[in-house]
């Protein structure tokens, strides 16, 4: 029975997906090439379909990997940092209370000044 049940709600949530980019699509396709190019999106992908999804240029697929892939880093360093003694915390030059921000910004005087010197 509850298989059956299983069956028919996956069956269902692909059919809302679908049905979700159909209509994306389409009012993508409405759309003018400039605010297709501004948001990563292809005309050339569209055009092929629902089939085609995500409808994004290599270089926005790229863009999105690679932030995915910073966020994990980050929440990895955030993990591995959080596991630490206080005493290996303050070898390092942190303490427990800024570690979200030493992961996103860098730690003062080392990271966070490199990238003022480049910028």
């Amino acid at each position: 029975m509850f298989k059956a049940l299983k069956k028919i709600a996956n069956g269902y949530e692909r059919y809302m997906t679908y049905r979700g980019r159909t209509i994306a699509r389409d009012y993508l396709l409405r759309s003018d090439d400039r605010m297709l190019a501004d948001n990563g999106f292809s005309r050339e992908l569209l055009t092929q379909g629902v089939d085609a999804w995500p409808w994004r240029t290599m270089d926005e697929q790229e863009h999105v990997l690679r932030a995915s892939i910073d966020q994990a880093t980050k929440r990895q360093a955030m993990k591995d940092l959080n596991s630490m003694t206080d005493a290996e915390l303050h070898d390092l030059g942190i303490t427990r209370g800024n570690i979200d921000v030493t992961v996103t910004s860098g730690r003062p005087g080392v990271e966070r000044d490199e990238a003022l010197k480049v910028a």
